[in-house]
């Protein structure tokens, strides 16, 4: 706790602080409104130390719907743990990592309740259509206004926030843990999910190979990304039931595959 006190103290200046301060807000403008079990104060100090873990989420209801999927419902979902970890004191060279682990959600359709008149289910399509309404309006207003508030609008200082963020895109490793997601519709009989234990995004060079914690220095503006999954499969439960637990098999076999992007703009 006292190391991380004195990193929050030590990076909550300058630029490390303002960029510290932005990722706050990026956090909480697209988190929060899909996700319970956020703490605002464990957000700040993680964000400005460097660290942050946020464990034990719950997947909102309607986060589905604000997403502009009006017509499905999250029956049940959390995520066991969101670790972001950005080196602010060495932010253009070093690596930010990014981890998501244990998202596990069953989604409905809203029409699956058997006593929802049809009348119910329409007014509630239509007030989820408004709050996913409400909610962009509001990111794009917070979005707007912090542009206009920014400490530096000069062009060097918007060329120094371009190359770090590009410098940031270039350096980023993300991975996703241990995946289930699954749809069940009692009305239809219908149960099917997706899995996968892992996902991993890596940045590399030219050579398309694994870098360690080395900083990656594509040529130009370029981009090199390495993708790894493993085990994606897909299960469905017997027709007519929707017990997924009842699942002889898989519709779709584990599969594993690596792929190799590459963005080279020509200009």
């Amino acid at each position: 706790a006292a190391a991380a006190r004195e990193s929050c103290a030590r990076h909550s200046t300058g630029w490390p602080g303002m960029l510290a301060s932005t990722l706050e807000s990026l956090l909480l403008r697209y988190l929060a409104p899909y996700v319970d079990g956020i703490s605002r104060d464990k957000l700040h100090v993680g964000v400005l130390s460097g660290s942050l873990e946020l464990k034990d989420l719950s997947v909102r209801p309607d986060a589905l719907a604000l997403l502009g999927w009006e017509g499905l419902r999250v029956k049940s979902g959390s995520i066991r743990l969101i670790k972001l970890a950005v080196p602010w004191s060495k932010l253009y060279t070093g690596k930010v990592k990014a981890v998501v682990e244990g998202l596990h959600m069953e989604v409905t359709n809203v029409a699956g309740g058997s006593n929802n008149s049809q009348a119910d289910l329409i007014r509630e399509i239509r007030a989820a259509k408004q709050k996913a309404i409400e909610v962009r309006v509001e990111q794009l207003r917070e979005q707007a206004q912090a542009m206009e508030e920014g400490p530096d609008d000069s062009e060097k200082g918007r060329g120094y926030i371009m190359r770090l963020a590009r410098k940031i895109i270039n350096n980023i490793a993300v991975s996703l843990c241990d995946m289930k997601i699954s749809f069940v519709s009692e009305r239809r009989g219908l149960a099917c999910g997706l899995e996968f234990p892992s996902l991993d995004v890596l940045s590399t060079d030219r050579t398309f190979k694994e870098r360690d914690e080395s900083e990656v220095l594509p040529a130009g503006r370029a981009m090199y990304k390495l993708l790894h999954l493993k085990n994606l499969g897909v299960r469905m439960a017997p027709v007519g039931t929707c017990d997924l637990s009842a699942a002889g098999g898989y519709l779709l076999s584990p599969i594993s595959s690596s792929l190799q992007l590459c963005h080279a703009p020509s200009d």
